[in-house]
């Protein structure tokens, strides 16, 4: 595995750091080295929300994100702020609802935040999205997100968190999306 670093971004409240800590926790599991960092504005419910991942089979020698190359998008805001200062980005998965993508790199819409809501949980769109990236780039294999899901949530939200999780992983499936290993 070549080094992966992923920038999920969003709005306080999204659960990004959660989804960074279990991306991170569910690579350990896989015997890959792993970072996780994550950033917040004052306000931090609605106000523009981030969180870092590094992965890698060799050791990370610096553990924040240089230049991703794969953007997970929850709102407008968020691209707006990431398209001007991530300008060699490889893969944006974005909330087609939510943000107005503009063309010019390999991007994945998907209705996030919706198909969450769907499921009664509105809170687990970034685990919904790790589904999605699990599908799309095969990263971690999906029992190791499950297990750090497990280690992550207390019990009573276990249940609708890997209801999000699941059905991320069931909608890219649908849709006869090949898995891309190679982050360049």
């Amino acid at each position: 595995m070549k080094e992966w670093q992923i920038l999920l971004s969003g709005s306080g409240g999204q659960g990004l750091g959660l989804a960074g800590r279990i991306l991170a926790t569910a690579s350990l599991h896989e015997g890959l080295n792993a970072t996780q960092s994550q950033s917040y504005g004052a306000r931090a419910r609605g106000g523009y929300s981030e969180s870092g991942v590094v992965l890698s089979s060799r050791k990370i020698i610096f553990p924040l994100i240089e230049q991703p190359n794969l953007l997970l998008v929850l709102t407008d805001k968020a691209y707006q702020k990431n398209l001007n200062s991530q300008t060699n980005l490889v893969h944006v998965v974005f909330d087609s609802d939510n943000v107005a993508m503009s063309s010019g790199q390999k991007i994945y819409g998907f209705p996030l935040a919706r198909w969450a809501g769907e499921l009664g949980n509105e809170k687990g769109v970034a685990i919904l999205s790790l589904g999605v990236i699990t599908t799309l780039f095969g990263l971690v294999k999906s029992e190791n997100i499950e297990k750090a899901i497990a280690e992550n949530l207390a019990p009573t939200l276990l249940k609708p968190n890997l209801s999000c999780f699941r059905k991320g992983l069931e909608v890219v499936k649908c849709q006869g999306l090949t898995p891309i290993n190679d982050p360049a």
